[in-house]
């Protein structure tokens, strides 16, 4: 009896199969988020496919949310090529978090995002009517120092 017949027969069949690597399938979209490396700067406009490689999501994902969040409006050029400002990739980048992070259904998305424009917009009155009244305070303050110094120079010549 030799080497050969004394290991059982499925170490041979291991022996024999070439080691397998594990490789993942090219999809085309990247998971993971934008370099800063990246040739263009943050102020730069993106594509649709530029915004959609770095939030790994299809570019057909990012044309759905424009239908359903009023405020991601890319500019669209010649041949409806769409370009994404900053403020529009920031939106992009919030939504997808809220998303594929938080666990937001889109309808839900949607309606946190216009809550928080609503604070946004009453924070934003808020802080203008203070600056209003900050500006007439400023001038109620000028008119008491310029009384007081009338006042007193009335006081110092008598």
């Amino acid at each position: 009896m030799s080497d050969r017949d004394a290991r059982p027969v499925n170490e041979d069949i291991r022996l024999e199969k070439p080691e397998r690597k594990a490789h993942r399938r090219h999809t085309g979209i990247s998971l993971s988020p934008r370099h800063k490396s990246h040739s263009k700067s943050d102020q730069a406009l993106l594509t649709i496919s530029e915004l959609a490689r770095e939030l790994g999501v299809g570019s057909h994902i990012l044309r759905y949310w424009e239908t359903h969040f009023p405020d991601l409006r890319p500019l669209q050029r010649a041949g409806n090529r769409r370009y994404y400002r900053p403020d529009d990739v920031a939106l992009a980048r919030r939504i997808n978090h809220l998303l594929n992070n938080e666990g937001y259904t889109v309808k839900g998305a949607v309606k946190y995002l216009s809550s928080e424009d609503q604070k946004d917009n009453k924070n934003a009155s808020e802080a203008e009517e203070s600056l209003i009244k900050a500006g007439i305070c400023q001038q109620w303050q000028e008119e008491l120092r310029s009384i007081s110094s009338m006042l007193s120079d009335a006081l110092t010549t008598e």
